[in-house]
């Protein structure tokens, strides 16, 4: 097989090939964090790349609310090859920069955690807090010295006003269009319930609702919810007739969701009805509500190049042809080439490198 491979990748390389522009530049992916804490606590939240097309020098501006969050500190999570790392020299400065140059001749594809960022939440603080980052395009560039462009994902910090507040917390989940993915809702705190009721609220042009399941921590409650799952805002209810209150924490239901839309982060919002909560006096019991929010990211090509439904050395081969602009090619196969991304090694062309990036999946797959 690797002979084969070998042979191949030695023909496709001697075919005379113009190179393709994919795009305008070459697109990677960052993601910043999110966590949920309480006030005065110190915390830490990673700048992660989740795609990375190849660079040699990074710049991000970090731009975050300072009326809630003190930065402490930011440091390197040293996946940039050789880089030299650098940050502004006054913490408090906003937008604070991080920097990373390499002088190397060879790009740094590395993906994972890029640096890591201590926070405290200032002790008056509550409510979300949104930390990003922004790309500076001119100082962001590849070996050749073209720029690097990439999408990006904020993160939220979702703060209680203290250690010990009764809390209800939405998880941050993340996900491609297409994907089914599960949201727990968290009871922290709880100081005794024996009647829960919540409104979930969401932008349906770009998530389903297709269900939602009962957590189970509340004791005896009976567990009801709203019929119809298209109906915004959907309710959540549990009711317990037994004498005594529900103090248990943990997950209290997951929602299940169907991600419609593309490229996109969305807020799922819950709102606490309050006359509906109470204690086994009747009293009503009040919680801060922590909303959730789905991270959508955008779906990689999956390589089936002469859609066959496999992923093969067929792949590499029609490929190659089509570098090689092959008359005999079809517009059905034409369009299977483009529908999944020939641009294989994601550095912004279509050239005879992306086969050799298929043939060595292909290789290391053995």
């Amino acid at each position: 097989m690797k002979k084969m491979l070998s042979c191949i990748l030695a023909g496709a390389l001697a075919l005379q090939v113009t190179p393709k522009k994919a795009n305008a530049m070459a697109q990677g992916s960052i993601e910043v964090g999110s966590a949920s804490i309480s006030a005065g606590e110190t915390f830490e939240i990673p700048v992660m790349i989740k795609e990375n097309p190849g660079i040699t020098a990074l710049n991000l501006s970090l731009i975050y609310d300072t009326d809630k969050l003190e930065l402490l500190g930011a440091e390197d999570g040293k996946i940039l090859g050789t880089s030299t790392f650098l940050t502004t020299d006054i913490l408090t400065k906003n937008p604070y920069i991080l920097n990373w140059d390499d002088l190397s001749k060879v790009n740094n594809t590395g993906t994972g955690t890029v640096a890591t960022l201590s926070f405290r939440a200032k002790d008056n603080a509550a409510g979300n807090a949104k930390v990003s980052v922004e790309v500076n395009q001119r100082s962001t560039y590849n070996v050749d010295l073209d720029e690097v462009a990439f999408e990006i994902f904020s993160g939220t910090v979702s703060i209680m006003s203290g250690e010990n507040v009764p809390a209800i917390i939405a998880d941050t989940v993340s996900g491609n269009q297409g994907d089914i993915v599960e949201m727990p809702i968290r009871l922290q705190n709880n100081p005794g319930i024996t009647a829960l009721n919540l409104s979930i609220s969401y932008d349906n042009t770009k998530l389903k609702l297709l269900g939602a399941e009962d957590g189970k921590i509340l004791g005896t409650s009976t567990f009801l919810a709203t019929d119809k799952l298209t109906k915004i805002p959907y309710i959540l209810g549990w009711d317990d007739l037994s004498k005594k209150n529900n103090t248990e924490n943990g997950i209290v239901a997951t929602l299940k969701f169907e991600i419609l839309a593309l490229e996109e982060s969305t807020p799922v919002e819950i709102v606490l009805n309050q006359r509906s909560t109470y204690n086994v006096d009747f009293e009503e019991v009040k919680f801060e509500t922590i909303n959730g929010s789905v991270k959508i990211y955008k779906e990689q090509g999956n390589h089936d190049y002469n859609g066959d439904g496999a992923f093969s050395i067929a792949d590499a081969v029609i490929l190659a042809k089509f570098l090689s602009e092959d008359t005999t090619l079809t517009d059905n196969q034409l369009h299977s080439i483009l529908d999944a991304e020939p641009d294989a090694d994601n550095d912004g062309l279509i050239t005879i490198l992306d086969v050799s990036f298929i043939l060595s999946i292909l290789s290391s797959n053995e």
